[in-house]
């Protein structure tokens, strides 16, 4: 299975151009009204573009451009999401991004390939970097998911939210006639190494593809299962068995939701001994695991 580009999350695999780009000079405006809830700038930024990681577009290592971005910011103390791909990035001299810009931005016009709208995500040097490095290891056509992962296991606890949006967006592929890769997906998510967050994203993400392309086999419902009981038996993950416990595997087992009730003998048939590390690590939040435990016991 794959998906259309309009479906996918991943700033990697929408891109047509990703460039690593250092800011040689700028120039920053002031700061005016853009609207009553946020203040903009535009900032005229001399980039140098140090490597070209994906796509052509007649770009060259070394060549450098003036493009004048904007950035906004908050007109008050509460947090709001900003538009603007620049707009929550310090920007100043020798600082480096990845830039990534949509196919249509990367014919002919280096300036508009790096603001809004030909550009559509920016990340710092330091995360970004590593993450799309390993994605485009994968190569063209790509390595599976799961061997891509295998191979990079040692760098779990460096990966970021770039690269979680690919692993998320790739899952699909393992669905449902690789449940090795299936499995290393979820390893990697489940690494105490790997960031919270990271963490978060990619079990979001895995639930969201079973639940898009259900009914997904059994035994790609109970390894995803002991995944989320493993997480949950940790002592700092409350936020995710809430989220786990009271909305995505109640509507993925159809306890709760409009699929069809998938009963745990069913779920658990081809690996019993699963039935009771799932239990087990149900147990642990008794109270906003309620449900699951009625199911699991039925």
């Amino acid at each position: 299975m794959l998906l259309t580009t309009a479906e996918m999350q991943s700033p990697i695999l929408r891109a047509g151009l990703i460039l690593l780009v250092r800011i040689d000079a700028l120039t920053p405006g002031g700061w005016h009204a853009a609207s009553g809830r946020f203040e903009q700038r535009e900032v005229e930024v001399r980039f140098v573009v140090e490597r070209v990681l994906q796509g052509d577009a007649g770009v060259t290592e070394g060549e450098s451009v003036v493009a004048t971005i904007v950035q906004f910011r908050a007109r008050g103390p509460r947090y709001i999401a900003l538009p603007g791909v620049w707009s929550s990035l310090e920007i100043d001299v020798g600082l480096g991004f990845v830039t990534f810009s949509s196919p249509v931005a990367t014919v002919g016009d280096l300036a508009a390939a790096l603001r809004d709208p030909g550009c559509f995500h920016v990340g710092p040097e330091h995360t970004a970097l590593p993450d799309t490095e390993i994605a485009l290891a994968a190569g063209m056509p790509p390595m599976p998911i799961g061997m891509l992962l295998a191979r990079h296991a040692e760098h779990r606890g460096g990966f970021g939210t770039v690269l979680a949006r690919t692993i998320v967006d790739r899952v699909v592929e393992t669905l449902f006639d690789d449940l090795a890769g299936f499995d290393e997906v979820l390893a990697t998510a489940i690494d105490p190494v790997t960031s919270p967050r990271v963490m978060l994203m990619i079990m979001r993400g895995v639930c969201d593809a079973l639940l898009r392309h259900e009914p997904a086999p059994a035994v790609f419902i109970s390894r995803f299962l002991v995944a989320v009981a493993t997480v949950a038996a940790r002592p700092d993950t409350e936020v995710f068995r809430g989220m786990m416990f009271r909305t995505y595997v109640p509507n993925l087992l159809g306890v709760v939701g409009g699929l069809a009730r998938r009963p745990a003998a069913t779920v658990f048939a081809a690996e019993p001994p699963v039935r009771d590390a799932v239990r087990a690590g149900l147990a642990g939040d008794p109270e906003q695991a309620a449900q699951l435990l009625e199911w699991i016991d039925a």
